[in-house]
């Protein structure tokens, strides 16, 4: 097991640090992080210009589809959206003391 401290960069403009965290692998610390940048993505949805499936569902033609288009294709329009915002990196430290003064 090794430590890491996982951050992102919040749709509401700030860098969030979480951690030392331990992890068996640098993998499943980034998809810690990924998951933690979803959830901030989540939870700005519908403000700030940040949409949610409900408003590309509601106007297709903004989001570049067709009227008649699928719930489905409103999803691929939605999942695109969000993944254009997410930020988020892992940094392996040494151990659960090795903080990150500057984000904690």
């Amino acid at each position: 097991m090794n430590w890491y401290r996982l951050y992102i960069e919040s749709v509401g403009g700030s860098v969030v640090c979480e951690g030392p965290l331990e992890f068996s692998s640098m993998e499943i610390a980034t998809r810690a992080a990924y998951d933690m940048a979803i959830d901030d993505y989540e939870s700005f949805e519908g403000y700030h210009g940040i949409p949610d499936i409900g408003d590309i569902m509601d106007e297709r033609e903004e989001y570049g589809l067709e009227a008649d288009s699928s719930d489905d294709e409103c999803w691929e329009v939605y999942y695109e959206q969000r993944e254009s915002w997410l930020c988020y990196w892992v940094v392996e430290v040494s151990g659960p003391d090795d903080i990150d003064e500057d984000y904690q």
